[in-house]
């Protein structure tokens, strides 16, 4: 039996009891020793249940292969602060590498090995992969390499015997992080990395698995290997026709399987050393995408227990935190973030900083959107670091304070993380469709071309026609833009997401080409036989991601519903809000209150007879409230925030950037 164990879109499960994730860092190392419990103490006044912690490998290591754990440096004395954290009653979550960034220099690797030639990567041309960090640039490592395995093993081998002794209930360790962010460092460009001979080893190895025999890969290609040894990755665009799109995708679809392999490789050590039976988590630094692939990384291909996704998002860019926190909770069996930004990185060009303002709408907004877990990052002010809620000293400001305290008594005494987000639509983002925008782009996440994918380049101009490619990202958008501020009740996904999953909602929606998996279509053609409501296009798919004909949807009708088995299908060629919000509501996605005054955002969260109904202003101007009561509803009794009187008149209104929450009390008609 575990020790600890998910407890799905509620927290983690402890001794049988469900345990909210509230969660904030505080960096050991970083601090003097005699100052930990203090700095505990206030981290469980503000409410959290949970400290976070890396445990950075080239601060340990002293030596090549030689480790302090507090011999030497008490503030290297991890077992000291573990007992410190039991002491204060908190349970701990461990983020011990290899990969930690934390602002540290190398990213927290041994110099050693960020300047080893077996394990850095290589770029397209050939040569080593360069990360330029301040203070002084360092060599990405290849997770394909062999001796990067053989390192990291000796450092396991240092850290798992302490590890295992304070894991839950021996001690207060309670989750394990398998890696950070692990995403070629934040170069996810198509031709970006990695051309290790150890990827390319494993680059083959993988179209062995996808096809089995060389000779299903040459009818792909139109090639003539005899083996997969002489299969060489692609290093740019080359195609001449869209027969020569699937030798690119392939390698597209490798580098996700590559992040996959790596993290089910490390979790794997972790429990060959006796670290097991808690939960193991991922965090990807905020993308959706390919080559990330958060379905997958809590599938059997992988296997981790929860994906999450970080955030450092301002008020302004609510959308953007609206979207994670949705997608996660489309998709995620522990909706979590793992990193949400308390106080910023100390650096001048940092272009997310986020005060206490950003903070008190954007905390609660994550809760709005179905996310169930949340860790602060950071909680406690460091070095390289600023705007904490508690300084370094130990110093509580109050404002920033208030925020997390308000927030964390909200969560646990409302009870809303044992409730249900209410959603009857789901979006889907097509993955194909982000594959095929990565293989065909020039500056797509580009180290120094920092342009917006939106506007990526064309490697070349191309000779044949393919679908609009950035057609999807723009289609995408205006259908999220739409439920959000129609009030609709949904959440996102992917076409990763298993058919089990889908068939929970009402209606999807999916930008579709002309391309797409036999499995996502498949799943489609099941949810809409089964009763449920498709809304397609600009077009629909006649082929698999190999180019093969296959069509699930050989029927249909542009612009004019068919039925389908019991449910139906629309495409749109055009999108046009008003047939998909009436299609929709045929299916029965219905907006939630639609009384409300335009751009106040709305969420229903239910169970056991229960409602919480959270509101939301991401505006400058106040927003009058008309009469909030509805048929069949009694009051409603505030949870969280506050409306406002209103000076114009009678009534309340809800002040700018401010969310709200209510429960719903059953009472007389109104």
């Amino acid at each position: 039996m575990a020790r600890v164990a998910v407890s799905e879109g509620r927290g983690l499960l402890v001794d049988g009891t469900t345990v909210p994730l509230l969660s904030g860092t505080l960096h050991y190392w970083r601090h003097d020793p005699d100052r930990w419990s203090a700095l505990l103490r206030v981290v469980k006044n503000l409410g959290f249940t949970f400290v976070e912690t890396y445990i950075p490998w080239g601060v340990h290591e002293i030596s090549s292969r030689s480790f302090d754990f507090g011999g030497l440096d008490p503030r290297r004395s991890l077992e000291g602060f573990i007992t410190c954290v039991k002491k204060a009653g908190l349970k701990l979550i461990v983020r011990p590498g290899p990969h930690i960034n934390a602002e540290l220099t190398d990213f927290g690797y041994p110099r050693r090995i960020v300047t080893d030639p077996e394990i850095i990567a290589r770029e397209a041309h050939g040569g080593f992969a360069v990360y330029e960090a301040a203070p002084r640039p360092f060599g990405i490592p290849s997770y394909a390499s062999e001796k990067f395995y053989q390192e990291v093993a000796i450092w396991f081998d240092a850290i798992a015997p302490l590890l295992k002794r304070h894991l839950h209930p021996e001690g207060p360790i309670a989750a394990v992080q398998v890696d950070n962010e692990t995403g070629y460092f934040f170069r996810t460009g198509a031709y970006q990395l990695d051309y290790h001979p150890d990827s390319i080893a494993w680059y083959r190895r993988f179209l062995k698995v996808r096809y089995g025999e060389v000779k299903a890969l040459n009818a792909t290609y139109g090639t003539a290997h005899s083996v997969f040894d002489q299969v060489e990755p692609p290093r740019r665009f080359t195609g001449k026709g869209v027969e020569d799109l699937p030798y690119h995708l392939d390698w597209q679809l490798y580098k996700e399987y590559q992040i996959l392999g790596s993290l089910k490789r490390l979790k794997a050590m972790w429990v060959e050393r006796g670290v097991k039976d808690v939960p193991f988590f991922q965090n990807y630094f905020g993308s959706t995408e390919t080559p990330f692939d958060l379905s997958a990384t809590e599938g059997e291909r992988c296997g981790l227990d929860v994906a999450g996704l970080d955030d450092y998002s301002r008020r302004g860019s609510w959308r953007e935190l609206a979207f994670k926190s949705l997608f996660l909770s489309g998709t995620s069996r522990l909706p979590f973030i793992p990193e949400f930004g308390a106080g910023s990185w100390a650096f001048p060009p940092c272009e997310y900083a986020p005060d206490e303002r950003d903070t008190r709408f954007t905390a609660p907004l994550l809760y709005m959107f179905g996310v169930k877990a949340v860790n602060h990052y950071m909680v406690v002010e460091r070095d390289r670091w600023m705007g904490s809620p508690i300084s370094a000293e130990g110093e509580v400001r109050k404002d920033c304070a208030a925020v997390h305290r308000e927030l964390n008594v909200f969560v646990k005494d409302s009870h809303v993380l044992e409730m249900d987000l209410q959603a009857d639509l789901l979006v889907l983002a097509n993955r194909e469709a982000g594959r095929l925008r990565r293989v065909l782009s020039l500056a797509d996440d580009h180290p120094y071309l920092r342009w917006p994918a939106s506007a990526s380049l064309a490697e070349v101009p191309l000779p044949f026609a393919v679908p609009p490619h950035e057609d999807h990202s723009v289609r995408l958008k205006k259908t999220i833009d739409l439920a959000l501020d129609r009030r609709l009740p949904f959440r996102i996904s992917d076409t990763s997401l298993s058919f089990e999953r889908m068939k929970a909602y009402k209606a999807l929606v999916l930008p579709t080409y002309e391309m797409l998996g036999r499995v996502a279509q498949q799943s489609l053609r099941r949810f809409v036989e089964e009763g449920g409501a498709l809304l397609a296009g600009p077009s629909m798919p006649g082929f698999d991601t190999k180019r093969e004909p296959f069509s699930a949807f050989p029927a249909y009708q542009i612009g004019k519903p068919i039925a389908i088995g019991k449910g139906r299908l629309l495409l749109l060629e055009e999108w046009n809000d008003e047939a998909a919000i009436g299609f929709l509501a045929e299916a029965g996605v219905a907006p939630l209150l639609p009384h409300l005054p335009e751009g106040v955002l709305a969420t229903r969260f239910t169970a056991s007879g229960r409602e919480v109904l959270f509101l939301a202003n991401p505006t400058d101007e106040e927003k009058a409230l008309p009469p909030v009561r509805e048929k069949g509803r009694g009051d409603w009794r505030p949870l969280f925030g506050a409306l406002q009187p209103w000076k114009a008149g009678k009534g309340l209104t809800l002040a700018p950037w401010s969310v709200v929450a209510f429960e719903v009390a059953k009472g007389n008609e109104g």
